[in-house]
């Protein structure tokens, strides 16, 4: 049987990721603040690709760092968690 998608390195890290933050989090604030680290930090590597070369493309990379600032920073204000995911992108 054929999968619709290839199973990669990117692809064992992210889940391991989503795995350990949900594991880890106990309220829902900390779900909140992970799940905005990665749409911010996939919009941002979407626009740019967009930009440059007139395509949306998956940022597997992008949800990746979204995770990482996600979990690693302290529940905080938002304009940091939002600096923080661009510049991770960046």
């Amino acid at each position: 049987m054929r999968l619709p998608f290839t199973i990669t390195v990117k692809s064992y890290i992210a889940v391991f990721l989503v795995v350990l933050a949900l594991a880890s989090f106990s309220r829902y604030e900390l779900l909140l603040q992970l799940a905005l680290a990665v749409f911010l930090a996939a919009s941002v590597d979407i626009a740019i690709n967009f930009i440059k070369i007139r395509k949306i493309i998956l940022p597997s990379s992008a949800i990746i760092s979204g995770l990482f600032v996600g979990s690693i920073l302290p529940l905080s204000h938002i304009t940091v968690l939002a600096g923080a995911s661009v510049i991770a992108v960046v």
